[in-house]
């Protein structure tokens, strides 16, 4: 049967979560193990907020409404007119990422 941890230790976890630390950091600090830190916060905080996962996306979410938005009235025709927009704006991505970008819109 595994060992519980001392009082001291869940609340410094638990503060330590409320500093806003990250688990892998509070885990590295007490000794333990992620998914311990893992899951005590999900104990101590059931609905919080996790961090954001993946990729972060090139284009953000209201300039690909704004180019979607051009294309359905017509101002932009092709995946090239869609780059040389982005460029334009100044993001500097790649003509393949526009082509892909414009699948998503």
């Amino acid at each position: 049967m595994p060992k519980s941890l001392s009082a001291d230790i869940k609340n410094d976890i638990k503060s330590a979560l409320l500093a806003g630390k990250g688990s892998m950091e509070v885990a590295n600090r007490f000794g333990v193990t992620y998914a311990t830190v893992n899951n005590y916060a999900n104990k101590f905080f059931p609905n919080r907020q996790r961090g954001l996962r993946g990729r972060p996306m090139v284009v953000s979410a209201q300039t690909k409404r704004f180019i979607k938005l051009q294309v359905l009235q017509g101002q932009l025709k092709t995946a090239r007119e869609v780059h040389d927009k982005l460029m334009e704006l100044g993001y500097r991505i790649s003509y393949k990422t526009a082509i892909n970008m414009t699948g998503d819109a």
